[in-house]
């Protein structure tokens, strides 16, 4: 099969051509259209595969005489996620990586964590996330928070509503409600060997394996039976957190405290817990189900008290149809 030089340059054909040519000619363009529209559509695949990543954009925000370090990645409605005790936002990786290809997702270090530079002045968690937000020109997001980031996303929750449209509070601390449930021995028990290996023993890598054999593990697991890569990545998060910051400069809530005033949240609110994670999460749980209207519980199984991290694909999803459900 070839062309003849010259004739397919005006895409016409002379009478005295024969019927053989003209059929040949014919035949040659469909076959010429067909593969043209097979390479584009393998082109076009191929672009769909490799569209580039969210871009990421890094700063400070002043906050008293500290230095707020926050990332925000992608374009769109916000989703905010506030990071656990010693952890700090790359516990969020796996998130930030989904949620960015249509959302604007921020993520800080927390006061005494990751990079923020601290001060020595002492100020309300919650006021420097407003302050982050401000500085972002955010007036409305979604407030998801882990832990120690939940408290604080419920002190921010109670303090400005405006702020959010809904709000997600994943294995979440309560602050003051040691008043109202007994201390989880678990947490006790690991609480006071974390205390001896730094105070007595000077041992950061000892405490940050005990905190995550208390967090990470839960209190029906062995490190053996959780050793993967995330916690790994969670251990090296809690020995980066605590050789640089050493335990100082932690956060502060509110006074009076959220336990007295939950009902004061009005935003759509979604409770994550994680199965294997301790007793008093999942009584925190029950108390901010009870007082907080319209609220629910998802709990994650075979997943401690970093579901994001154990169960990321899980978890992304439950996060992303909450946030998609239309809300009266």
């Amino acid at each position: 099969m070839y062309f003849e030089p010259g004739r397919l340059k005006g895409g016409d054909w002379s009478r005295n051509d024969s019927p053989g040519k003209l059929a040949t000619f014919n035949y040659m363009r469909k076959q010429v259209a067909y593969y043209f529209c097979m390479i584009m559509g393998m082109t076009l695949a191929g672009c769909d595969n490799k569209l580039p990543e969210a871009v990421t954009k890094t700063g400070f925000v002043p906050v008293a005489d500290s230095k707020l370090y926050y990332e925000s990645t992608g374009k769109g409605e916000a989703i905010v996620l506030l990071h656990g005790g010693y952890m700090d936002r790359r516990m969020w990786d796996e998130q930030v990586k989904v949620f960015s290809k249509n959302y604007r997702v921020i993520t800080c270090d927390l006061r005494g964590h990751g990079s923020t530079i601290d001060g020595d002045s002492s100020y309300l968690m919650y006021e420097a996330i407003r302050i982050l937000l401000d500085s972002l020109h955010e007036t409305k997001v979604n407030l998801a928070g882990l832990s120690l980031g939940a408290m604080i996303a419920t002190d921010f929750a109670i303090a400005y509503p405006q702020y959010i449209k809904k709000l997600l509070l994943i294995t979440p601390g309560l602050n003051k409600l040691d008043t109202v449930f007994a201390e989880d021995s678990s947490i006790t028990h690991y609480s006071n060997l974390l205390r001896e290996a730094v105070i007595e023993k000077k041992d950061t890598a000892m405490a940050a394996e005990y905190f995550i054999r208390c967090w990470f593990d839960g209190p029906g697991r062995s490190p053996e039976q959780t050793d993967t890569a995330a916690r790994r990545k969670a251990l090296s998060i809690a020995v980066s957190t605590m050789k640089t910051h050493k335990l100082l400069h932690w956060t502060r809530f509110s006074d009076p405290p959220a336990i007295e005033r939950l009902n004061k949240i009005t935003a759509a609110t979604l409770i994550i817990t994680g199965e294997k994670d301790n007793f008093r999460i999942s009584k925190n749980a029950e108390a901010l189900n009870k007082e907080i209207s319209g609220s629910f519980i998802i709990t994650i199984k075979n997943a401690a008290h970093l579901p994001n991290m154990e169960k990321p694909a899980e978890f992304n999803k439950i996060v992303l149809d909450f946030i998609r459900r239309q809300t009266n």
